[in-house]
């Protein structure tokens, strides 16, 4: 799920013309929330009380946390594969900026 929330994030930010740090940012944001809402929806679900009702809420919450865990690394994955993409586009402003000198210089001669 959080991988389709990565896209989502990111495709609407697209939409909403952001520039490419913000569309990453939103990206992120967008995929990794949906761990905190499944955790607040459990625990308002299955409220303890007695001993089989905090055994149940342990057991299905042992659930969460596994798909947070999933968030956590999917996120580190996410995070990885943006910051190639930034050192990308890093390297394409330098070479247009370089481009750019250039004909300036070529233009005063």
């Amino acid at each position: 799920m959080a991988p389709a929330g990565y896209l989502a994030g990111y495709g609407l930010a697209a939409l909403g013309k952001l520039e490419p740090r913000k569309r990453r940012t939103i990206a992120l944001e967008t995929g990794i929330q949906n761990s905190t809402l499944t955790i607040a929806i459990i625990m308002l679900t299955f409220p303890g009380g007695d001993d089989a009702k905090d055994q149940l809420q342990k057991d299905v919450l042992a659930f969460a946390l596994m798909y947070s865990l999933f968030l956590v690394v999917s996120g580190v994955i996410a995070s990885l594969i943006f910051r190639k993409a930034s050192e990308g586009e890093a390297a394409e402003e330098e070479a247009k900026e370089k481009e750019g000198k250039e004909k300036e210089d070529d233009n005063n001669l």
